[in-house]
């Protein structure tokens, strides 16, 4: 580990930066950026976690499991709350199904009974979390 944590000026011009080339970012480089920002602890703030999970709806027939399993964790992490039409086609895209909630759709296959960390599982928590580590209404970490 570097033990680097930086500046909250250099995080605000990183994220100045990318709300810039956001439209140029590849799936993974969205599933990255927001991976990032909640590794930090940074909440990089509601507009550029909104631009991001646009761009995800967008590119959504692009992405990997691992890239929405990313992203969703980092929403998580960081406190924010995607709307339900993104949770919606998130699922959509893990089970195959077009409606209805994650708990309510079948398995697509039984290696999906079988993966803890899917996205699957990854969603349901993320439905059902009462109590986030680090929550948008709190001090930000890095100040």
């Amino acid at each position: 580990k570097l033990r680097y944590h930086p500046t909250p000026d250099a995080l605000q011009a990183l994220c100045n930066e990318v709300r810039h080339q956001l439209p140029s970012f590849d799936p993974q480089g969205l599933a990255n950026t927001v991976w990032g920002f909640a590794t930090l602890r940074y909440d990089p703030g509601e507009e550029l976690l909104e631009a991001v999970a646009a761009a995800t709806v967008h590119q959504l027939s692009d992405f990997t499991s691992q890239n929405l399993s990313n992203i969703v964790w980092a929403y998580q992490q960081l406190g924010y709350q995607p709307s339900r039409e993104l949770l919606e086609v998130l699922e959509a895209k893990e089970t195959g199904t077009q409606s209805g909630w994650i708990e309510e759709a079948p398995a697509t296959s039984s290696r999906d009974n079988n993966r803890p960390a899917s996205l699957r599982s990854m969603m349901t928590a993320l439905q059902q979390e009462a109590h986030v580590p680090f929550s948008r209404d709190n001090e930000r970490a890095t100040q």
